[in-house]
């Protein structure tokens, strides 16, 4: 009991030491490249004695970590690391320009799956057409117009079957 009392004060003690700090960072300037885009941000704060970490928030999720880089205004203050994490604990902002193109990118998704099974379908009727061999099995065979009516079958089954 009294190890695990000293080393909850102690726990205590080191986190008094070091203090958290949120701040919002602005966009200076933006360049754009063919794949990716550098931002320098700029951010203000007042650094206190001790250990402190500094949380820059509003941050886009789809940043390089690897590319981060930190530049400080004063001389005096000591850089420990740097690194990147997502917080997964706190919400997006949802504005209707968001919500609108979440919605957007759903309905292009259904489009793209939509015409992938089109794709699909078309394959199949290509190889009905492509095979030119006797699709009644023996001694019937089948005229173009059965043919093309056979794959018009095909495309409207598959496409059914796909869709449920």
């Amino acid at each position: 009991m009294k190890n695990t009392l000293a080393f909850f004060f102690f726990n205590i003690m080191v986190l008094s030491l070091s203090s958290q700090s949120i701040i919002e960072s602005k966009i200076n300037q933006v360049k754009v490249f063919k794949r990716n885009a550098e931002i320098n941000r700029s951010a203000n704060f007042n650094a206190t004695t001790g250990f402190q970490e500094v949380v820059l928030s509003g941050i886009s999720t789809s940043i390089v970590p690897s590319s981060l880089q930190i530049q400080l205004g004063a001389a005096d203050v000591i850089l420990v690391s740097a690194k990147y994490e997502k917080d997964y604990l706190t919400s997006t902002i949802e504005t209707p320009k968001n919500e609108s193109l979440y919605l957007q990118l759903e309905d292009y998704k259904d489009q793209l799956a939509l015409l992938g099974d089109q794709k699909i379908v078309f394959q199949g009727m290509l190889e009905i057409l492509n095979k030119n061999q006797d699709l009644g099995g023996g001694n019937a065979s089948f005229t173009a117009q059965q043919v093309l009516e056979l794959s018009k079958v095909y495309e409207t089954e598959y496409l059914k079957i796909k869709n449920h």
